[in-house]
Parts: C-alpha cells; sequence; structure tokens
C-alpha cells in the first residue's frame, strides 16, 4: 500500500472537525457523569499552629464546607461540571470541576474549636491553632552557686 505524498489527503478526515467528531469520539465516553477528586496539600508546623494549605483551583465562597467534629477534619467541595445547556453533548472533556473530599485526623494537640479559614487564588488554608498544652514553652534554669 502506497500513501499519497498529500499530507491534507491522508489527515484529511482527522482533520475535518465534522468527521472526527461524528465518528472519532461517538463511540466513546469522555464525559464521566462525576468524579472525586483529592486535592494536594502541603502542612508546614510553627511553633503555635499548622498550617494546611489545598489546591482548590476555581471553587468560590460557599463551594467548600469544612468540618471539625469527633478528632477528624473534613474538607468537601462540589459545584456544578462546567457544559453546555441540556440540549448539548459532550464529545470530548479535558478538565474536570470535580467533587472532592479529603479527611485529616487531628490528634490531641490541636485546638478545634479555634480552626480558621480562607481561600484566596485557588489555595485553600487552614489555620489549627495548637492548644496551650501543647505549645513548646521555654524553661529556664536556675543555676545555684
Amino acid at each position: 500500500m502506497t500513501l499519497p505524498n498529500d499530507p491534507g489527503t491522508v489527515l484529511g478526515h482527522w482533520l475535518d472537525p465534522d468527521v472526527f467528531l461524528n465518528s472519532a469520539l461517538a463511540h466513546l465516553d469522555f464525559c464521566p457523569d462525576e468524579r472525586h477528586n483529592v486535592p494536594r496539600v502541603n502542612i508546614f508546623e510553627k511553633p503555635g499552629e499548622f498550617t494546611l494549605v489545598a489546591e482548590v483551583p476555581g471553587y468560590k465562597d460557599g463551594e467548600i464546607q469544612i468540618s471539625a467534629e469527633n478528632g477528624m477534619l473534613r474538607m468537601k467541595g462540589g459545584r456544578k461540571p462546567v457544559g453546555p445547556d441540556s440540549d448539548g453533548v459532550c464529545r470530548a472533556r479535558e478538565f474536570e470541576q470535580m467533587n472532592f473530599e479529603r479527611s485529616f485526623r487531628l490528634g490531641d494537640t490541636l485546638d478545634a474549636e479555634k480552626i480558621s479559614a480562607k481561600l484566596e487564588s485557588g489555595l485553600l488554608t487552614l489555620t489549627l491553632p495548637k492548644k496551650e498544652e501543647a505549645k513548646p514553652r521555654r524553661i529556664d534554669i536556675k543555676i545555684q552557686s
């Protein structure tokens, strides 16, 4: 079999958007209904607190819930997917607005009543203060002569 020298002839049907979308993707499921994601986090420790920073790009106020109960910190986010109205058909999706849920064990050293959170530029920052008794303290040494 010999191929024509003209690349447009060889790839012509792939370059035609109607043929490509109607034939190549029609049988593939690139559009799952719902997925769950686990946001990546960085955790930092200071003498009086921990700071947890989670990547949550595109989320807005009201789309993320944070709770602290039974020794667990839970972050949960959800929003409607971006897409066409009900008449449209998804042919390919390279990014999704997925729901997420992530939990962390708080332990005995953190003060769950004083946890605070802020959302800025796609980063969710949680400040987790330590209980007073868990904070490092300086002990003076008395020298006897």
